[in-house]
């Protein structure tokens, strides 16, 4: 959403070391939260050997947690991803369309055209400043 959308934010929001928080963040929540699961479980063995789940507590209280678990890790992402696509939709349906035939397809093949050109004078390929050796998301 923000490299579509807020393109000249991206460069300094969408970081390797902010991605890599994010991640290590949604992990860390995922599994604390699943850790519930470990206190509300039980395995049963019966005389025979055979080996089952249960429930340490009554059933009816499993109801809210199910539902819970459902909104927590699909609900919400679905909407979020529901609002997300529909703003990226809506950036990229209202934003102009360019009006001259120059910028289609041929000018990307010109340019590099010319750029291939000016490389057999003398330089090799362009050169290295800080935005074009800046490492991107």
């Amino acid at each position: 959403y923000i490299a579509i959308c807020h393109p000249m934010k991206a460069q300094t929001v969408c970081t390797v070391s902010r991605a890599k928080r994010i991640i290590a963040g949604v992990w860390i929540f995922t599994c604390v939260y699943c850790m519930l699961w470990f206190f509300l479980v039980d395995i049963q063995v019966s005389q025979d050997g055979h080996v089952q789940c249960g429930y340490k507590v009554k059933r009816e209280l499993y109801l809210p947690i199910y539902l819970i678990d459902f909104a927590i890790f699909y609900v919400i992402p679905l909407l979020l991803a529901i609002v997300l696509y529909g703003l990226i939709a809506r950036i990229l349906y209202l934003s102009p369309l360019p009006n001259h035939p120059d910028t289609s397809a041929t000018t990307l093949h010109r340019s590099c055209r010319e750029a291939s050109e000016a490389g057999k004078g003398g330089r090799q390929g362009r050169p290295k400043t800080t935005l074009s050796s800046r490492k991107q998301v």
